[in-house]
Formats: C-alpha cells, sequence, structure tokens
C-alpha cells in the first residue's frame, strides 16, 4: 500500500479533536499539576496573603468559596483560554486573549472582596499565566505559518 502524507487515518470530525482540544487538554492538566503543587509546597501562600490584603484593606472576610469551586473556575477558564489561543491564527490575537485570560483571573479577586468571600488566586494566577505562555508556545511551533 502506498502511503501518501496527506493520507490522515482519523476521519475529519477527530481533526479538531486532534489538532486543538487534546493539546489544550494536556496544556490545562499540566498547568493545573503546576499550580497545585505550588500549592501543596506551601509557596503560594504569602502571595495570597499580600493579595488578600492588598484588596480586602483590612475588611474581615467572613464567607470562604467550597474548596471544589475555585478549581473548577480554573478549571473552565485554563481549557477555554488555551483553546483560544491554539485556534486563533494570528499571533498577536494570541497575546490579546493570553492578557484578557490573565486580567480575567485578576478581576475576579475584587469581586469575591466586594461579595466578602476570601478567595486565595494565587495557584489560580500561575495555572492560567502558564497555560496561555504553554498554548502561545505550542501554537507558534505546530502552526508558524499563521501570521496574518
Amino acid at each position: 500500500m502506498n502511503h501518501q502524507p496527506d493520507d490522515d487515518p482519523l476521519p475529519a470530525e477527530l481533526g479538531f479533536m486532534r489538532n486543538f482540544a487534546l493539546p489544550a487538554l494536556c496544556i490545562t492538566l499540566l498547568s493545573l499539576v503546576l499550580a497545585s503543587g505550588f500549592e501543596m509546597l506551601g509557596l503560594l501562600a504569602p502571595a495570597n496573603r499580600w493579595l488578600t490584603q492588598t484588596m480586602a484593606r483590612g475588611l474581615d472576610l467572613p464567607n470562604e468559596l467550597p474548596v471544589w469551586l475555585p478549581w473548577a473556575v480554573k478549571l473552565a477558564m485554563v481549557f477555554g483560554f488555551s483553546l483560544a489561543i491554539l485556534t486563533e491564527k494570528s499571533q498577536w490575537k494570541r497575546i490579546i486573549i493570553a492578557l484578557t485570560a490573565v486580567f480575567s483571573m485578576v478581576s475576579w479577586l475584587p469581586v469575591m472582596v466586594l461579595a466578602a468571600y476570601r478567595v486565595d488566586l494565587a495557584a489560580p494566577l500561575v495555572s492560567i499565566a502558564w497555560a496561555v505562555f504553554g498554548a502561545c508556545i505550542y501554537a507558534a511551533r505546530h502552526f508558524p505559518n499563521s501570521n496574518r
């Protein structure tokens, strides 16, 4: 059998999955592992204290979010922004999406402080920063001729 380079053993429906969704999922999982590792080691505790003190400015934040909620939001945001970066063809648009992702995560803290919830934001920031960095690098390396 003559194998042509254009032969694709996967159906066309799986092209999106193979080219974009699977790398976005891998980037998401790696960024979550990195953030959870930093959090388990206690490396993010000073950053969390500083962020909370800066935003709360002496206010008492009596409410706590459920443990699973910040991780679920982080998972959705990291996967969504990674997928958006990977599917975008222009490098400058990828950078705009990356900046939007970081800004979206940072803007979460003042909203939670206004609602009197204490939230640790250092791990989500590490996670989203690592994910958008990895997605931009992956997209630039695997889709190099896509600058419009």
